[in-house]
């Protein structure tokens, strides 16, 4: 029961997080959905050609794949500072 509490309030923050980067670096946010958008076409591009060329306009436009990242990427933060919060409590 707390893990879930944990994981919905990671992900939250995630959001606020997301938010905040958005309204006082937005040149940040854009170079991570940069990096993202990267990640996606060096990972199709070890496909072979036909699924390559198939897969990556799915994933980007139909998936919004690198947007899906993104979100990730600040659950993920937010998850890490969470952890490292709780670690300093329990020292």
């Amino acid at each position: 029961m707390l893990n879930t509490i944990l994981r919905v309030l990671s992900y939250i923050i995630g959001i606020g997080i997301i938010i905040g980067i958005w309204y006082m670096a937005p040149g940040a946010l854009v170079w991570i959905l940069d990096f993202n958008l990267w990640a996606i076409k060096l990972a199709c591009g070890l496909l072979p050609a036909d699924y390559g060329t198939m897969l990556e306009p799915a994933l980007r436009l139909m998936l919004h794949a690198d947007k899906a990242l993104l979100w990730a990427e600040g659950a993920w933060l937010a998850g890490g500072m969470m952890y490292l919060i709780r670690r300093s409590f329990t020292r």
